[in-house]
């Protein structure tokens, strides 16, 4: 492949992934008003999961062997990796504020540093747990989770829910 090649995909896989960052970053921005509007957050879900399908629709087509091939996979993927997430996610912040949904969400990589640590019992890089500290620190002042500091167990265990279905 030409360096001009490899250039244009690479420019092309940094403008996906700047464009799905914006689009995931605004989506709970976004559903909060509708959830307080009244809409239910299974329906919030339903219609940013039917608006991602619409958008990826020509990838589906050009990866449609897969639902024959590996079906327990994508119906897996599809019902925890992201419906799981998005109505979980959208459940917590109507009851609970964004940043704190966030933040629960977003510990994901500590569980899975756990599991591999705990259950695996393998060794985790002091690397890997420093990334994950920064992170959930960064992210914590970032969304400034003091700020709107409130207590709901159902609210915060629909957010672990999230992070376990994002794990």
């Amino acid at each position: 492949m030409h360096a001009s090649r490899r250039t244009q995909k690479r420019s092309a896989g940094l403008g996906l992934a700047l464009l799905s960052a914006f689009a995931f970053g605004g989506s709970g921005v976004a559903a909060k008003p509708l959830i307080e509007a009244g809409l239910d957050p299974l329906h919030v879900v339903w219609l940013r999961v039917a608006g991602a399908a619409l958008i990826m629709l020509p990838v589906a087509w050009r990866h449609r062997n897969l639902v024959r091939e590996r079906p327990a996979l994508l119906a897996g993927f599809g019902l925890f990796a992201v419906a799981g997430v998005q109505a979980c996610y959208f459940a917590a912040i109507s009851r609970i504020p964004v940043g704190v949904a966030l933040l629960v969400e977003y510990l994901a990589p500590a569980l899975v540093l756990g599991w591999v640590r705990f259950v695996q019992r393998r060794p985790v890089t002091r690397a890997a747990a420093l990334g994950v500290v920064l992170a959930v620190g960064g992210l914590a002042c970032v969304v400034e989770v003091w700020a709107g500091l409130s207590f709901d167990a159902l609210g915060l265990l629909l957010a672990l829910g999230a992070a376990c279905c994002q794990v």
